[in-house]
């Protein structure tokens, strides 16, 4: 019987001990795990913070975990040995590696500057969503640890009671085998007192039994000694675990006064509100400043109970989508402050669970100066449009004033000389035609002079706004103010051709001998880039001396020469320039083999503002081939294309011979 109560008790004390070394093996793989999950919680936080403040000192967590994540996650792979585990571990793998290259691509795009694509990816929802997954992921396996843990209690809770039952058996055994002793010595001695004959045989038998005494009280000290050597162990494996539950304790304070840092310093209003009651849990101390409002207006009250937000349909309205949405974006938003002024805010929210509890993130950015700048830099566009629009039609109806003028002057001139009695009075008329075709060309010059310098203002302010303010709003607002400064070039290009096209008839020279070999050297020095750039091979022919005004002259050879290289095809450009005398005028010719044209635009070229394809395919204003139409005329000349598609073209104009 001793031997069993024995050969038990050891059989308990060992099971007893594996229960508690798997009881402990299960706390530390679920402690392996949770530090895991707080290590990528603390990742995600510190780039959250280097992307709100720039600050490289919040990416100290982030590249620490970065640095050690795979050696934890080695180490629980390690800890784990049950199939259910190693499954759990191989779904984590992909979501941990994913959410590290996530944080490294927005960390890197904040790096280089790009606050809004940061902010725009991180808003995205992709870091939020493996992060979840992460959680839920890590979430089963710690309750399948803790389940597995529990029955390892149970198992050891299960142990000790066999033990001490098996402790009290034995102690009882003991003590009936003591009593039996006892009772057996008592006999001994009755009888050695009634049969001294029996006195040996009694001595003997009081030996036997004081060793057996002696024995039965060894073996109960041996088994109470190892009842107190088995609850040593327990009292150190709860040490332990008390431990670590300090620990964990201390890092999760720790992960939160690190939000809790960025929460206080963030330069963006942050508004948390319970998901199902819609309570103001807490807001930092930006949103208050930009508000006006206390601690004490905030929180514990309803979103639509407090200034900004009332309006209770509207506000209940925004609260259950909110509900429904993990994430919403709002720009635009207008909000009244305490003192009465009107924001306008980017609203986006996020929504997490804390502690098992839901709550809702509001994210609220001041951006009234961007919309400043959007109003400002549209106002701008729509006046200069308007100048541009009514300039335009002014001289659209200056051209049809001339035109008519014309029209009339040719009728006159015609009944005159057919009548030849009114010579004077063509005279007074054409004088009066002169004079009004004189103070055309003068306006026309005057009001593209004139449109200069508010242009210019313009031009200055919007590129100011691109100078100061380029990179630090959205793409939005980079692409408006973008769009400006080009209009604004793309007029002060228009405006500087118009004003050379008036400057032919009003700023123009006495014609004198002029080489026309040196007037195209100088049009192609002007042009060497272009023709470089090109690869274009041009030739000529030897050129004549005409009467005419030198510097008009260069401009004509500079604008047909300059339209063949850029109408050039897939061909090596080239150009030829030739003179030939017909009668009595020089008929002067720019071939080009380039992309030709059709001959219905043959008229059309020549007028103003007229272009035969778009600005994004070929730059220019349209008034360059007027202008050289308007230069040979002034040369009592005519000008004129022959063209097939794709076949090149070549330009002809004349010059009266010089006698």
């Amino acid at each position: 019987m001793i031997a069993l109560v024995v050969v038990g008790s050891f059989q308990a004390f060992q099971q007893t001990e594996l229960a508690t070394g798997a009881r402990e093996h299960s706390y530390n793989l679920i402690s392996s795990a949770r530090g895991v999950l707080s290590a990528l919680i603390d990742a995600e936080t510190g780039q959250r913070g280097y992307i709100v403040t720039g600050d490289a000192a919040f990416l100290a967590p982030y590249l620490a975990v970065r640095d050690r994540i795979g050696g934890q996650f080695k180490k629980l792979r390690q800890l784990s040995s049950s199939d259910e585990a190693h499954n759990h571990l191989d779904a984590l793998s992909p979501l941990i590696d994913a959410e590290l290259a996530e944080l490294a691509q927005v960390v890197e795009l904040r790096r280089e500057g790009q606050l809004a694509g940061a902010t725009a990816r991180t808003a995205g929802g992709e870091g939020k969503r493996l992060m979840d997954a992460i959680r839920a992921e890590m979430n089963s396996f710690i309750q399948a640890q803790e389940g597995v843990m529990a029955e390892h209690e149970a198992e050891f809770q299960s142990n000790m009671r066999r033990l001490l039952t098996i402790i009290v058996a034995a102690c009882a055994l003991t003590l009936a085998l003591a009593f039996s002793c006892v009772y057996l010595i008592y006999r001994e001695i009755q009888f050695r007192l009634t049969d001294s004959d029996h006195s040996e045989r009694q001595h003997s038998l009081d030996i036997q039994a004081k060793a057996r005494t002696d024995q039965a009280d060894t073996r109960t000290d041996e088994a109470n000694a190892r009842t107190d050597q088995a609850e040593t162990r327990t009292d150190e494996a709860n040490a332990r675990t008390q431990e670590a539950i300090a620990r964990n304790v201390k890092a999760t304070r720790a992960t939160e006064l690190r939000y809790r840092r960025l929460f206080e310093t963030a330069q963006d209003g942050i508004l948390i509100l319970d998901a199902d009651t819609g309570q103001v849990v807490d807001a930092n101390p930006f949103l208050k400043e930009l508000l006006g409002y206390s601690q004490e207006e905030f929180v514990g009250r309803k979103l639509w109970e407090i200034g900004p937000f009332k309006g209770e349909d509207a506000s209940k309205s925004a609260f259950a989508a909110l509900q429904v949405n993990d994430r919403l974006h709002y720009e635009g938003l207008p909000l009244e402050t305490k003192d009465g002024r009107r924001v306008e805010v980017e609203f986006i929210s996020n929504a997490y669970l804390v502690d098992g509890t839901r709550l809702i993130q509001c994210n609220i950015r001041d951006i009234t100066e961007r919309m400043r700048v959007n109003q400002a830099l549209e106002i701008a566009n729509k006046e200069l449009a308007f100048q541009v629009e009514e300039k335009g039609k002014r001289a659209d109806e200056l051209a049809v004033i001339n035109e008519e003028r014309l029209a009339a002057n040719r009728e006159l001139a015609f009944q005159i000389v057919e009548k030849g009695d009114r010579a004077e009075e063509l005279i007074m008329i054409n004088a009066e035609l002169a004079r009004s075709n004189a103070e055309l060309e003068q306006f026309a010059y005057v009001a593209t002079h004139d449109l200069q310098e508010p242009l210019r203002a313009v031009a200055s302010c919007v590129q100011l706004l691109q100078r100061r303010y380029g990179g630090q709003l959205d793409e939005r607002a980079d692409e408006f103010i973008t769009h400006a400064v080009d209009g604004t070039k793309r007029m002060q290009t228009l405006i500087h051709d118009l004003l050379a096209y008036s400057r032919i008839s009003t700023h123009s020279k006495l014609f004198a001998p002029t080489k026309c070999d040196v007037v195209l050297e100088e049009a192609l020095a002007n042009l060497t880039v272009a023709i470089a750039e090109s690869g274009a091979l041009v030739t000529r022919d030897a050129l004549p001396m005409v009467s005419g005004d030198a510097t008009q002259l260069t401009q004509l050879f500079q604008n047909l020469v300059g339209n063949a290289l850029k109408f050039r095809g897939a061909r090596p450009s080239k150009i030829h320039i030739g003179a030939v005398l017909e009668e009595s005028a020089w008929r002067f010719s720019v071939t080009d083999n380039g992309i030709g044209m059709e001959p219905q635009y043959f008229e059309r070229v020549f007028l103003v503002f007229q272009r035969l394809h778009t600005r994004k395919k070929y730059q220019g204003t349209g008034i360059g081939l007027a202008i050289c139409k308007k230069v040979v005329e002034r040369h009592g000349g005519r000008i004129w294309v022959e063209s097939e598609p794709e076949e090149g073209a070549t330009f002809c104009f004349t010059i009266p011979e010089r006698k």
